[in-house]
């Protein structure tokens, strides 16, 4: 569901997912379509691995900013 509503929002720059069940595969989505994101917060996101922080590091070129490397279920 994340996923859907983010795919319409190109212009996107900050996302607060915290506390969710998103998982790597939107992660993968988001990635895909928010070219423009700065920000975001995983915090307490247990279905999510290495492999979507990566993904994040590797395609967001202008994310500044996420919380998730001192979350413990990561």
């Amino acid at each position: 569901m994340i996923y859907q509503l983010i795919t319409r929002t190109r212009s996107l720059q900050h996302l607060n997912v915290g506390g969710t069940f998103i998982t790597d595969e939107s992660l993968f989505g988001i990635v895909r379509s928010c070219p423009k994101l700065e920000t975001i917060f995983l915090w307490s996101c247990r279905h999510v691995t290495e492999n979507g922080l990566f993904a994040l590091v590797d395609k967001c070129l202008e994310l500044k900013s996420m919380n998730e490397l001192f979350d413990f279920y990561i």
